[in-house]
């Protein structure tokens, strides 16, 4: 326990941007939920409410502007060409840039704090309904102080109640003898808040990483088509006005005059007690989310303009570990940045869906290429599709992107270290690609990049396949331009072999290249000692020169943890270590 709290802290340290703008944010709520609160719970104007439902109206307000303040920017940080314009056009320091990478954590930031004060929401108006029956049935729990009180707003209750006959009333229950839980249908409030909640209920039960990964579509829609239903509900939910204030209270001051109610009208030298009257708020949600919503609606538009311009597939080759590669013409020239990803859609398997892939093509190239893994039903669907030859050249796929991702910002540093599992190792080949091509057009000179530690970890022998091609390349051109000091990688197989026939390989392979790979780095059998890795590169960095190392991961997350708690223990005066987790 106290060694996992240590380590959680060492993960603080190179995410104090990321925590320290959501400690602001959590501040806003706190002080946005208190403002709110304080204005409900002394307010003159709400002073008959809470004479009915007490407090409940306090706790009911103050979490609705909560819900209304994270409404207004969990659409926000979905919306990807605007996020991807913030990183890549304004001039945002490293710090900020790595923050904006984490968008769609700070989107999930917002939708647990939409579900927390939903249920505080949610509580304080079943606790205000009951109330409301209770002071319309003259039914009260004994938590008055006395028969007298109790009686006192009994009468009170039922003067109030007579304020209907007026066009003025306070209590939305209009029937006696009422049933709480019969009422809530009968209220906009009440049928929108329990469409809100079965909504709310759905998206976060489909948005575990488990249905992301496997039963992507169920995700998908339930998400788009569930928060559509959100989206729509908040903006009429307080349509009916059923929270109300009294908007004479200088004729009436509740303060004095509640206690004369069997006399009101009262109307003399020394006092004026005017029958109150009450009037309900109109709507404002939908004000809190306008700009987010046009902003989003606009993202939506461009990804269906875009959606309009088909691209061939040039070219598809089906690699082992179940991994294809796309080739596509890129023939309205898409321009990208070593190491971003776009949005992916075939219509004919799916015309709503969008995928994520990273690019594994570099900029410089003819064709774009995405590699991707069978696991889910489109892919796995893609993939069938694709086995028949004839169906290469008719496909029709659309792009949306591309989009910015923390791996390409690998160029912006002198040093950096590029850590891949698996399928995770696709942000890079367009980076190792790009490096190729810096070499190839000798331009080495002017690239702040001096030094590039690759470590590949892979499950199986056959996942060498697709990749080694590139490092093979890569190594002739380092060769070619002697620059050797370049690219230092290394290769972990993980599974699929003993440790008997690894030691028999090692013996055997005595040739100057690797025997499953070809290339001239041997292939390790094992996991890596990250732990030694960063100690001795820390220990290389030279005294009173402070550098920045970047490291960057795409892989499981258990081993992001064991990297980024490495990148904090190993970061000094001399080096730091700035850690990045590619994500989608």
């Amino acid at each position: 326990m106290i060694l996992q709290a240590i380590k959680n802290i060492k993960l603080l340290k190179n995410e104090i941007p990321r925590y320290l703008i959501l400690t602001i944010w959590l501040i806003i709520n706190f002080i946005g939920f208190i403002v709110v609160y304080f204005n409900y719970h002394d307010s003159l104007e709400y002073f008959y409410l809470r004479k009915i439902v007490q407090d409940g109206i306090s706790w009911s307000r103050a979490s609705a502007f909560c819900i209304n303040l994270n409404s207004s920017v969990i659409l926000i940080l979905v919306c990807r060409n605007f996020i991807s314009y913030l990183r890549s056009f304004l001039c945002c320091s490293p710090n900020f840039v790595r923050v904006i990478d984490k968008h769609v954590s700070f989107h999930r930031y917002a939708g647990y704090l939409i579900i927390f004060f939903s249920i505080i929401h949610t509580m304080g108006h079943v606790h205000n309904l009951e109330h409301f029956v209770n002071a319309r049935n003259s039914k009260y729990k004994p938590s008055f102080n006395s028969t007298s009180e109790s009686d006192f707003l009994s009468g009170l209750y039922s003067t109030l109640s007579l304020l209907r006959q007026n066009g003025s009333s306070i209590n939305p229950i209009n029937t006696d003898n009422a049933i709480p839980i019969f009422e809530a249908f009968k209220l906009v409030a009440g049928v929108s808040g329990i469409i809100m909640c079965i909504a709310l209920s759905l998206i976060t039960t489909t948005s575990s990483e488990y249905i992301r990964r496997s039963f992507y579509n169920l995700f998908w829609y339930s998400h788009q088509l569930f928060a559509f239903i959100y989206v729509i509900m908040l903006c009429i939910h307080g349509a009916q006005g059923i929270v109300k204030k009294q908007s004479n209270v200088k004729n009436h001051g509740p303060q004095q005059c509640y206690l004369l109610y069997s006399n009101w009208p009262i109307n003399t030298e020394n006092r004026r007690c005017d029958l109150p009257q009450f009037e309900g708020s109109l709507p404002h949600s939908w004000i809190w989310i306008l700009a987010s919503l046009v902003l989003y609606v606009m993202e939506r538009f461009v990804r269906f303009v875009r959606s309009l311009k088909k691209f061939k597939l040039a070219k598809f080759v089906k690699h082992p570990s179940n991994v294809i590669e796309l080739q596509i013409e890129n023939s309205n020239r898409i321009k990208f940045r070593a190491g971003q990803y776009i949005y992916l859609n075939i219509s004919e398997i799916s015309f709503f869906e969008w995928h994520p892939f990273t690019l594994t093509s570099a900029p410089d190239d003819q064709n774009l290429s995405i590699h991707l893994r069978c696991v889910g039903d489109w892919t796995n669907e893609l993939g069938k599709r694709l086995e028949n030859e004839n169906r290469v050249n008719s496909l029709r796929v659309s792009i949306d992107g591309p989009f910015g991702s923390c791996a390409e910002d690998v160029f912006k540093y002198e040093t950096v270290v590029l850590i891949g599992a698996g399928i995770g190792v696709t942000p890079y080949a367009s980076i190792l690609k790009h490096i190729w091509y810096i070499l190839s057009t000798k331009q080495q000179n002017t690239a702040v990049l001096k030094k590039v530690y690759f470590f590949w970890i892979c499950s199986t022998i056959d996942s060498f396949e697709w990749f080694g091609d590139l490092l093979q390349n890569l190594e002739n051109k380092i060769r070619i331009n002697e620059r050797h000091d370049l690219l230092e990688y290394k290769i972990y197989l993980t599974r699929g072999w003993s440790i008997r026939q690894a030691k028999e390989i090692a013996y055997n392979n005595s040739e100057a290249y690797d025997l499953y790979t070809g290339l001239s780095q041997k292939t390790n059998y094992g996991r890596p000692n990250f732990d030694l890795f960063f100690k001795e590169l820390s220990n290389k960095a030279s005294d009173g020169n402070k550098e920045c190392c970047g490291v960057f991961f795409c892989g499981p997350s258990q081993l992001s943890k064991e990297l980024h708690i490495l990148c904090n223990k190993y970061s000094n005066k001399e080096i730091r270590f700035i850690y990045n987790k590619e994500s989608f």
